[in-house]
């Protein structure tokens, strides 16, 4: 349980992050995690999912040019259930990651929610970065501020009580944030007790590969920008980043994409990390929803 007094995001250790995926047994004893076999990535995981954990991802974007206020949420989660195997509800055969982890992409569903009293359009002001109107991963929604708390603690309990096995109450829940300063300082002030609630919390930014990547950047940065990983984690590419980030939806998404893509890295791949992008993944996003959000909002929840 997250502790309830100050920023509780943590950096977790690789071998704890992995053995959540099922690719290092869950211990307590100290293991120096070692990159992946490609042909490991290419099959199911070996061990359990430890905890069996459902991962949410939050992230926020205020507006400058709106006084600094809240204008966007962006939500993914994974279920560790969904990448199988598993026999109920219904019987799947389970999903190997692939190489990054890009196996498990079409599992995040994605919510991107914008606020109604703050609307905030591409302004073309130069402190101002991100369009709302470019979530590509569904069709954004719009709600009154005042609901917010409402809609956020309704969907994290669906969250808790998604796909219970017998005898459980509540699933063990993984909060991750990006640089988690604006969504634990938000939420605060939302009166939304996510970081008090969840079973773990973990800052992407802080994790061995992000850091890795910061340092190996011909011009080292203590920490990385999300730029930063998309780019070097091969996830997308330059014609794409500046468009689709600062999206509160898109960059939920892309971090949990991050953190799948550099947990699950061949020896390859890690030999080379920082030092140049990586190969190009296929895009994970449609166009059609990017140019279903360019028209105005049909209707306002709430």
């Amino acid at each position: 349980m997250a502790s309830s007094s100050g920023l509780v995001s943590k950096r977790p250790s690789t071998h704890h992050a992995r053995a959540c995926l099922g690719f290092e047994r869950d211990s307590n004893a100290y293991i120096a995690s070692a990159p992946i076999p490609a042909v490991m990535l290419q099959e199911l995981p070996p061990f359990p999912f430890a905890n069996n954990p459902v991962f949410i991802c939050i992230d926020l974007e205020r507006a400058a040019c709106r006084g600094n206020c809240l204008t966007e949420i962006g939500l993914t989660v994974l279920d560790t259930r969904d990448l199988g195997p598993r026999t109920k509800p219904q019987p799947i055969p389970g999903t190997p990651p692939g190489n990054r982890g890009q196996g498990w992409f079409k599992f995040l569903r994605t919510t991107h929610i914008r606020i109604a009293e703050h609307l905030h359009e591409d302004c073309g002001r130069s402190y101002c970065k991100g369009d709302p109107r470019m979530f590509a991963f569904g069709q954004s929604v719009i709600i009154k501020l005042s609901n917010v708390k409402r809609r956020l603690e309704d969907w994290y309990k669906n969250i808790e009580l998604r796909g219970l096995a017998a005898g459980e109450t509540k699933r063990h829940v993984i909060v991750l944030t990006f640089a988690s300063y604006l969504e634990e300082t938000e939420l605060r002030i939302q009166d939304v007790s996510w970081f008090q609630a969840v079973d773990e919390a973990w800052d992407i930014q802080k994790m061995g590969f992000s850091t890795r990547i910061a340092a190996s950047l011909p011009t080292p940065k203590p920490k990385p920008s999300l730029s930063d990983l998309v780019q070097h984690l091969g996830i997308v590419p330059d014609s794409d980043r500046s468009r689709l980030l600062h999206n509160a939806g898109n960059d939920s998404a892309f971090e949990i994409q991050c953190m799948l893509s550099g947990l699950l890295l061949d020896p390859v791949e890690w030999a080379s990390l920082g030092l140049a992008p990586l190969q190009y993944l296929s895009p994970s996003w449609r166009e059609h929803h990017i140019n279903a959000n360019q028209l105005p909002a049909a209707s306002l929840e709430g």
